[in-house]
């Protein structure tokens, strides 16, 4: 019995050696030869490596998915330290540089200093334009380029009276230059100042150039051998389907400037990165930006590359999705252009023969949704850099943004705001009679005057024929602090911000009171007030919003342009902006509204309106406006929503020098022809 217990004792102790070394033999053939390579990969390795892998930038979209601002694939020029020996580095830029010169390519140079003798600093955003090929570096102001200068002589222990001379002569000593030609030097100086500026690192590889032939690709990969850590990478390229369609509103997007880096630093960027610099790629720069991917890299004690292996895969943008009809934009924007270039070829002098620039509004009353914004002129965001010169110079100022940004006075668009305000208040009932014998005689000394002789006058006939006497009087009776808060209320001197719109904008508009006034306000100031003149000035934005907020009889909505953003790769809507009363105009009754809607209608059938909307088949209540303007015609206004009684969209205009209201109806029906008959079948 005791002899069998040993036994068992002695079998079961030998399975388990067995066992014990059969699980060694595996994990030696594991390390020794299934994962060997490996691990003497790491035996012989002298440093690992991560480097970042950019993330395609997020879409942009309008309302129905249309692409508004979207990627293709390019081939960008990297330098890549973990493959270029620091001795190689000059040579290499140089024939790098010899190449793109010669198949017309251009690269990241931004160093302030002319790119040939004799050297001088480059002062103006013209002269940094005009000296050199940069492609995708944010254009510079003059205030920029001084900074750069400034850094340049700090960094490289000059005093602030150096030269331009003087910089070149350090940083040829800097970067070991001497021996090459001045020309050849400034060439690699600049491409090196710009690594230094980028942060080239093992880390972080430099963008060179970005988006080049097809021909320089191939002339590069040919010459790789003599170019080491030169690569070529596919990456996304921002591109937008068609550039002139909203280019104030997209924005651009650029490289990182100092004073950015120290914000965006905190959020993981890095100097190489492009950020959105203005519009929706700015302001929605966090969704679109994407999430970086990594790779590791395992180099030997000689430097030798050993292997490369993504980590983590980057994750695109997310999808912005506006509120805007890419195909009513589209319509709204040549309209515009074509109205503002016929009353300029067919007006006279002092009449719209100057008719040069303009914008136009179009909104969702329901919702506060902007469905098109059109600025005149325009430009080609693609084109953004190429043409910034020329862009920059033009007197017009094709970039700037009129439809959110420019400030009008408002003319006799204000005068339904008046009639709220006095309707409200019970200084006036939609029959209250004004007596207009064409000059205004209430002040001593001072008699204003109609454009016509109306006789006795009520609110609807007042509103039809935009009588001055009839508003003159009635603004003076409810004074100017009822006026200047009701207009408020309506959206009238609200800056972006407050009407809710992402963009901001807006700016310096105001309506026109005691307290905001250039000089001592004066009891006459009042009457001009109340016609929309004085020191009142408006955005288009705010029209559009004034107008939308009449036809919900006070129910104010937010402005906005983002519907919302949806996933990159499903499509499913992430977040969705709904629907926000920005306010509700107090104590305005719905009759009072219907007053006002009575006379904008009468506008529209009887009125300064009658061309475009006499026999509109939609009901459109309308109101003109014909600011004058230092230095030349009058400016041409025009507000419109409808249907009257259920309205769908407002629709407002500014013309800079359009002559007279008058000629805007015609266009304002076509923009409500564009969206109420988007198949092109026209009103009857």
């Amino acid at each position: 019995m005791l002899k069998k217990f040993f036994s068992n004792r002695l079998s079961y102790l030998g399975l388990i050696l067995l066992l014990v070394g059969g699980l060694f033999g595996s994990v030696l053939f594991d390390l020794q030869v299934v994962q060997g390579d490996s691990y003497r990969e790491q035996a012989d390795a002298s440093a690992v490596y991560t480097m970042d892998v950019s993330a395609a930038r997020g879409e942009i979209v309008d309302r129905n998915g249309v692409a508004l601002a979207t990627n293709r694939v390019g081939y960008n020029v990297q330098f890549n330290k973990l493959f270029l020996p620091s001795e190689d580095l000059n040579e290499t830029i140089l024939k790098l540089c010899g190449i793109m010169t010669a198949k017309g390519q251009t690269w990241n140079d931004t160093l302030p200093i002319s790119k040939s003798e004799p050297y001088g600093f480059l002062t103006s955003a013209e002269e940094a334009a005009n000296a050199g090929s940069t492609e995708n570096v944010d254009v510079r102001t003059e205030k920029e380029l001084a900074a750069d200068i400034e850094s340049l002589k700090k960094t490289n222990d000059l005093n602030v009276y150096a030269t331009a001379e003087n910089v070149m002569d350090k940083l040829i000593e800097k970067y070991e230059l001497k021996k090459y030609s001045r020309q050849d030097a400034r060439t690699i100086a600049g491409v090196r100042y710009e690594m230094e500026l980028r942060g080239y690192f093992s880390n972080t590889p430099y963008t060179y150039a970005s988006d080049i032939s097809i021909e320089a690709v191939t002339a590069i990969e040919e010459a790789s051998m003599q170019m080491p850590g030169v690569g070529i990478v596919e990456e996304a390229i921002r591109e937008y389907p068609n550039g002139t369609l909203l280019p104030h509103l997209l924005g651009h997007i650029g490289s990182i400037s100092k004073e950015e880096y120290e914000e965006l630093a905190k959020k993981g960027y890095k100097l190489n990165d492009v950020v959105g610099k203005d519009g929706v790629e700015k302001a929605y720069e966090s969704t679109l930006k994407g999430t970086a991917g990594q790779v590791q890299v395992v180099k030997d004690k000689s430097g030798n590359v050993l292997s490369q292996t993504e980590t983590k895969a980057p994750q695109p943008g997310g999808t912005v999705q506006l509120t805007i009809d890419a195909n009513l934009q589209g319509k709204t924007q040549e309209i515009l252009e074509r109205y503002i270039k016929n009353i300029a070829a067919t007006k006279g002098v002092g009449v719209g023969a100057d008719a040069n620039a303009g914008a136009a509004v179009v909104l969702n009353t329901k919702t506060g949704e902007v469905l098109a914004m059109a600025n005149y002129p325009t430009y080609d965001i693609n084109n953004f850099f190429k043409d910034y010169n020329a862009l920059y110079k033009d007197p017009l100022n094709p970039m700037f943004n009129r439809a959110l940004d420019g400030t009008y006075t408002p003319g006799s668009v204000f005068k339904p705001c008046v009639g709220l305000a006095a309707l409200s208040a019970g200084t006036i009932n939609p029959s209250t009679s004004v007596t207009c014998n064409h000059i205004y005689t209430y002040f001593d000394g001072y008699s204003p005057e109609c454009l016509g002789t109306h006789g006795p006058i009520s609110l609807k006939r007042a509103l039809a024929v935009s009588c001055n006497i009839y508003f003159y009087e009635v603004g003076r009776q409810v004074g100017i602090q009822k006026i200047f808060d009701t207009a408020h209320q309506l959206g009238l001197g609200e800056d972006g911000e407050s009407l809710g719109f992402e963009l901001g904008g807006g700016t310096g508009s105001k309506i026109s009171h005691p307290d905001n006034y250039s000089r001592e306000w004066v009891p006459g100031d009042i009457v001009q007030a109340a016609i929309g003149q004085g020191e009142t000035i408006v955005t288009p934005l705010q029209l559009a919003t004034y107008a939308a907020t009449m036809s919900n009889n006070g129910t104010r909505y937010k402005s906005h342009l983002i519907k919302g953003v949806l996933d990159h790769n499903t499509g499913a809507t992430i977040y969705e902006t709904k629907p926000t009363v920005a306010a509700q105009v107090e104590g305005i009754s719905d009759e009072d509204y219907a007053a006002v809607r009575e006379g904008m209608v009468a506008v529209s059938r009887e009125g300064s309106g009658r061309p475009g909307f006499q026999n509109y088949p939609i009901d459109v209540a309308s109101k003109t406006g014909t600011p004058q303007v230092p230095n030349g015609s009058p400016n041409a206004v025009y507000i419109a929503y409808g249907p009257a009684e259920n309205s769908e969209i407002a629709v407002a205009v500014v013309i800079e020098h359009g002559g007279d209201s008058y000629y805007l109806s015609p266009m304002v029906a076509e923009i409500m022809n564009a969206y109420f008959y988007p198949d092109g079948q026209a009103a009857q």
